[in-house]
């Protein structure tokens, strides 16, 4: 149908070309249709603030929409995208032959190769040329953003996910920022990418950061901090978000690896020296650093043409501006974004430090991108955050120490902002992609959105969005199909057939039958990644004999079994998986019905290396019945329900220790039988 389509459009785009030619040159008339036109700017100012720019400037840099049809590449056949490609790149030249024929002189013209836009500099006569066009969709005002200024890599539960050798090894991550010191200890072999897009404009004051002056540049070296002629301070910020991403592991002297240690690093440059201080914002702040909206879109579109190269996990975005209480999905950084998201990689963007309650900055108000807010050391909403129901998520963001440049002093500083926030989540993207290689980009945020500790901003939005542990996200218990979200696992003690239940929620979206086993004396006692691949294994008791058996699963496929140690006393009964002493490894919880005790097997793997009673409780009407972390501290807590007077209560656990208990709503009841706690673990 797409193939169609596009042969389709093609015949429309050739025949408004013949047209064209019979009826001549176009008239670029514009007070008849003048409020139609100035309706296609989408920036905030309007048509007024653009224009009276570029009048009160002599010129304005913009960027255009073009008037052609637009898929993610990824979702096209390839014949179908090259077809897309064209027909882009046919309308661009269509349009600037149009506008200089007209006698208009657009300066530093770009146009992309991937999405349908072209960036220039116009003045007010071609501004206005260009919006009477029908080829142009909408103008965007290409306005410079500024950037969004170690306890917590473990916080976010990554030091758990290193001890299982997931550290982001084969997978890369894109940086775009003030670049990248490679030559920095704590970065020293993580680069494996740079490039530089960055502006010359004699007309606002403004020069390019990139080694030699130069504009673009994908050279070896074009992404170092001070390759160009930034000013000492000013760049410093791309190597301590680097730093938190993808920081390198035993390097003296340093807070400790960030998120993803093994993952690499494309570094690209995207900002632009001002030497104005109204540009910089007032008398004597020049010069400053920002981030043309033109340059980011080229750095995106260099991330997209390597993503067959490197297995690209994510794009980090720490800069931004505006205040924005919805989606700005005009915004021309969303075809360039929803490409990647297409492809399998996220844009994570922060959210702001502008202290807004109920809004975000561009482009983290981008629907498709994964917009950062900021937590501080006590896990609340930090008060420079930007706080919103656009935000996706939360991290830490307060007091997080990394790498800054050699050309600062070297070393390590502290910084707050969520410019620190966002590459927790980018590095933590690079994990989940190593864990999950084809995981699409909706799967991994439903991981994070679904797990980690729930945050209300309750001096602001009264918004609650979780904060991300992704040691949780890669173990939801119970995914059997991958997709971030529970499914539940049935046995027929009477047949001995066996039955998945795929879940969207509350919502049964399909079933599996596993194997069949068809001796009653084996009961499904838990599930937990006993092998560490990031799928849920099925472990076994057997009530004759005690044998303990755990199924490797690749989703509802068994790979293979292994024998735990045989505990023949059957008072002796499995209930419950969770990793009680936090080595990323779940243990097992066991129940003895016959004198109260409480035992938790420590375990790696499929071998158990130790094991430690918990308190003893006599009472044989207390029923452990699953865990779970209740609390939403990253440690699983213990589930128990009275089968005499239908009590419930939760054991608050600090891995073996019992810190509090609270009662749940009793339910007297006893045709209700709990069969299981949230079971994240």
């Amino acid at each position: 149908m797409r193939t169609g389509f596009f042969r389709w459009m093609q015949w429309v785009f050739a025949s408004c070309l013949v047209i064209m030619v019979v009826m001549g040159p176009v008239q670029w008339g514009y007070a008849q249709t003048a409020s139609a036109n100035e309706a296609k700017v989408s920036s905030p100012g309007g048509y007024q603030q653009i224009h009276s720019k570029a009048q009160s400037k002599g010129t304005v840099k913009i960027i255009v929409k073009v008037r052609a049809p637009f898929t993610p590449e990824s979702t096209l056949k390839e014949k179908d995208m090259h077809d897309q490609r064209a027909m882009t790149a046919q309308v661009q030249d269509q349009l600037i032959a149009e506008l200089e024929g007209a006698g208009h002189k657009p300066a530093d013209v770009y146009k992309y190769q991937y999405v349908p836009y072209i960036a220039m500099t116009v003045d007010s006569a071609a501004l206005d040329a260009l919006l009477s066009s029908s080829d142009v969709e909408t103008v965007e005002e290409d306005i410079p953003v500024p950037l969004t200024l170690n306890l917590s890599v473990p916080r976010i539960g990554a030091t758990q996910l290193h001890a299982t050798n997931l550290r982001g090894t084969g997978v890369a991550v894109a940086i775009l920022d003030t670049g990248v010191d490679k030559n920095h200890p704590f970065l020293q072999g993580a680069v494996v990418s740079e490039a530089c897009y960055s502006t010359n404009s004699a007309q606002y004051n403004v020069s390019s950061l990139c080694p030699g002056g130069v504009t673009d540049s994908t050279a070896v070296g074009s992404a170092l901090p001070y390759g160009g002629n930034c000013f000492s301070g000013g760049c410093g910020h791309g190597t301590h978000v680097a730093g938190i991403t993808a920081g390198r592991s035993g390097v003296s002297g340093s807070p400790g690896p960030g998120v993803a240690p093994g993952a690499g690093i494309i570094a690209i440059q995207v900002f632009s020296r001002f030497n104005s201080d109204d540009s910089c914002g007032g008398a004597g702040t020049a010069p400053c650093v920002m981030s043309y909206t033109s340059d980011q879109i080229k750095a995106l579109e260099r991330v997209y043409a390597l993503r067959n190269t490197y297995s690209i996990a994510s794009v980090n975005m720490s800069l931004g501006g505006g205040q924005y209480s919805a989606n700005c999905d005009s915004d021309s950084r969303k075809s360039s974004i929803d490409n990647l998201r297409a492809a399998g990689i996220a844009t994570v963007i922060s959210s702001g430090n502008s202290y807004y309650c109920g809004y975000v900055g561009a482009p983290a108000c981008i629907s498709t991108a994964v917009s950062v807010g900021a937590t501080d050391d006590s896990d609340a909403v930090a008060g420079y955050s930007n706080s919103a129901s656009l935000v996706s998520v939360l991290a830490p963001g307060s007091s997080i120490s990394s790498s800054i440049p050699v050309a600062d002093g070297g070393g390590y500083q502290s910084w707050n902002g969520t410019s620190m926030a966002a590459p927790h989540v980018t590095g933590a993207w690079a994990l989940m992609k190593q864990a999950f290689p084809t995981a699409s980009v909706s799967d991994i945020l439903a991981r994070f959105t679904s797990t980690g500790l729930s945050v209300t901003d309750s001096g602001c939005t009264s918004v609650t969005k979780q904060r991300i542990n992704v040691y949780q996200a890669y173990r939801v218990t119970n995914d059997f199909n991958n997709d971030g979200k529970p499914d539940i696992l049935w046995r027929n003690t009477s047949n001995g057939q066996n039955l998945v239940w795929y879940m969207n929620g509350v919502t049964r979206t399909g079933s599996v039958y596993l194997t069949t086993v068809t001796s009653q004396a084996w009961k499904i006692v838990g599930t937990g990644d006993f092998n560490y691949d990031g799928k849920p294994d099925i472990l076994w008791r057997n009530t004759s004999n005690g044998q303990n058996l755990v199924w490797y699963m690749n989703g509802v496929v068994r790979t293979g079994s292994v024998f735990l140690t045989t505990v023949t006393d059957q008072n002796w009964k499995i209930v419950g998986t969770g990793d009680f002493n936090n080595d990323g490894k779940p243990d097992i919880l066991w129940r003895n019905t016959s004198n109260g005790q409480n035992l938790v097997w420590y375990m790696n793997g499929v071998v158990r290396t130790g094991s430690v009673f918990l308190t003893t409780v006599t009472d044989q009407n207390w029923k452990i019945v699953g865990t779970g972390d209740f609390n939403y501290d990253g440690k699983p807590d213990i589930l128990w329900r009275n089968t005499s007077n239908g009590q419930n209560l939760v054991w608050y656990m600090n891995g073996v220790t019992r810190t509090g208990s609270v009662f749940l709503t009793t339910v007297t009841d006893q045709n209700w039988k709990m069969i299981g706690g949230q079971n994240n673990y």
